[in-house]
């Protein structure tokens, strides 16, 4: 409703049936989210996944795994943080899927913050947009993915809470390069190559 005409339905319908078109060649698609970021802890938080603070440097045998010394209370709250900003109404639309997909590594996302956060040194992460958190949304996805699969590697008790947590956000904004790259099960033996099931089920 704010950027096609609703009152002539010829136009709106070109405009809606281009759309495919506005998004795949627009070099500053944005992804507007809703729900703010409300406190410094929780910026801080996800400046820490973003800049992957929480897992083992990329060479480690293990990776994605998540360093010795963060807990898991320390943990849930990243946890926390990521379900509160993909339980957004964005990440549920069959229309924004496409739309993100079409944008390819060019999409934003804009998360609005309460307007006290203190971001000046991490503008390179997070932009400098009064009012606005500007993550990649490839990038996003990518860390969070990297994050809960790391998660998931936990065992105990402590960390069960999470787990489901995890699941859900993997299926709202997962990072399919690195479930293929990083996959949770095996058949036969061999990583699982193929990527299509999962995205269909997530479209469905």
């Amino acid at each position: 409703s704010e950027c096609i005409n609703q009152r002539d339905p010829e136009e709106k319908e070109v405009a809606m049936q281009s759309m495919d078109l506005v998004y795949s060649m627009s070099r500053y698609p944005l992804g507007l989210l809703a729900r703010p970021i409300e406190t410094q802890a929780h910026l801080n938080v996800l400046l820490q996944v973003l800049l992957r603070k929480f897992l083992e440097p990329a060479d480690h045998p293990d990776f994605p795994c998540l360093k010795p010394e963060i807990s898991s209370e320390m943990a849930f709250k990243a946890l926390e943080l990521l379900q509160l900003i993909t339980s957004d109404r964005w990440w549920e639309r069959a229309w924004i899927f496409q739309e993100e997909y079409l944008s390819s590594v060019y999409m934003d996302l804009l998360i609005p913050h309460h307007p006290g956060l203190r971001k000046e040194r991490a503008s390179k992460v997070v932009g400098s947009l009064p009012g606005e958190l500007c993550v990649n949304s490839a990038d996003f996805r990518r860390e969070c993915t990297l994050f809960c699969l790391a998660y998931l590697r936990e065992s105990g008790q402590e960390w069960k809470p999470g787990m489901e947590i995890c699941e859900t956000i993997l299926q709202k904004a997962p990072s399919y390069k690195v479930l293929n790259r990083y996959p949770r099960h095996e058949v036969d033996g061999n990583k699982m190559k193929a990527m299509s099931s999962t995205i269909f089920a997530d479209i469905g």
